[in-house]
């Protein structure tokens, strides 16, 4: 089916500098905060990266599998791409003392004491999950997929885009999978403030640039029920984003048409929510929004700003 794509959202890059300042000055206000006693580490716990529908603390040496059974979605920015229905999501973890797996992650920490944790890390590149069905981030981290038919209309008043309007076959745009590796770091506060940064780069020479996070959550527990919230942002380099989001002749494209993108800073925000039912059922919701940058948020592959994850619904842990 084609779509006209009606408009381009222009964000200011000041405002996204501004954004930047006021997240660093937010990690370092926290940063002078102790560590607090809840969720401490002893013999039988290890803290690590937090799966979808799970708590903060796992047992180490085990496999930790669970099933969530709802109704939810998440949203497709891609022009053709349809929104993925959340029915079932699955989440499969293990950690060891310093090797771990955490559903599409894979890592070994080095460094893991009361307030701090480094680990190097593996995983796939989230992004090619708009541009096909069968990615690991559609499975256990929800996200969007293309029709397996269809085309990309643009109009002529697109940036960079010149003449009548043209049509760009799903074949022609599709992207190949990226293998990513680097480091992550978990720093841990007073009244379960946790910060997370990574820095990744492509190690499968797929798009050959890098990415971060910059990721600050707080979690709270009150009896049976359990609320994480966080923001943060995610950085792509000018070689991620432009492989992704840009347009050149390998696209079919003439050399008018080539679309340039820049690096990006993509802001998210979210909501983690469990109710344990049982010992082994829980209610889950999960509320979650990411908006691009303006250099990916213009390129003529987009219809919308932003991603939108909805989820909510009963987890069974086996």
């Amino acid at each position: 089916m084609n779509v006209k794509l009606q408009g381009l959202l222009n964000i200011e890059q000041s405002s996204e500098v501004k954004s930047i300042l006021c997240l660093i000055l937010l990690f370092f206000s926290l940063s002078a905060i102790v560590q607090s006693d809840e969720c401490q580490k002893s013999t039988d716990v290890s803290r690590g990266q937090q799966s979808t529908f799970t708590s903060d603390c796992v047992p180490i040496g085990q496999w930790q599998l669970s099933v969530a059974f709802g109704l939810g979605i998440r949203s497709n920015p891609l022009h053709g791409g349809d929104s993925i229905p959340l029915f079932v999501v699955p989440s499969i973890s293990y950690y060891g003392e310093h090797f771990y797996f955490d559903d599409a992650t894979i890592g070994y920490t080095f460094i893991d004491t009361a307030q701090l944790s480094m680990s190097m890390i593996s995983n796939l590149n989230v992004q090619a999950a708009n541009f096909t069905r069968w990615h690991p981030s559609n499975i256990f981290m929800p996200n969007s997929s293309l029709k397996s038919t269809g085309e990309i209309e643009f109009s002529d008043e697109m940036k960079n885009i010149s003449g009548p309007a043209q049509r760009v076959n799903y074949d022609l745009v599709r992207r190949k999978w990226a293998l990513d590796a680097g480091l992550q770091i978990h720093y841990f506060m007073a009244n379960n403030w946790v910060v997370q940064a990574s820095l990744l780069h492509d190690i499968s020479g797929i798009y050959q640039g890098a990415n971060g996070q910059l990721k600050i959550k707080k979690l709270m527990k009150w009896a049976q029920f359990r609320l994480k919230l966080y923001t943060g942002v995610n950085w792509q380099s000018r070689e991620l984003a432009n492989y992704y989001y840009g347009l050149s002749e390998r696209d079919g494209v003439a050399s008018d048409d080539v679309y340039q993108v820049g690096s990006s800073n993509n802001w998210f925000i979210g909501i983690n929510a469990n109710y344990q039912i049982s010992k082994k059922w829980r209610a889950v919701l999960t509320l979650k929004s990411l908006q691009y940058g303006s250099s990916i948020s213009n390129s003529p592959l987009l219809k919308d700003k932003r991603i939108n994850t909805f989820f909510a619904g009963i987890a069974y842990d086996f």
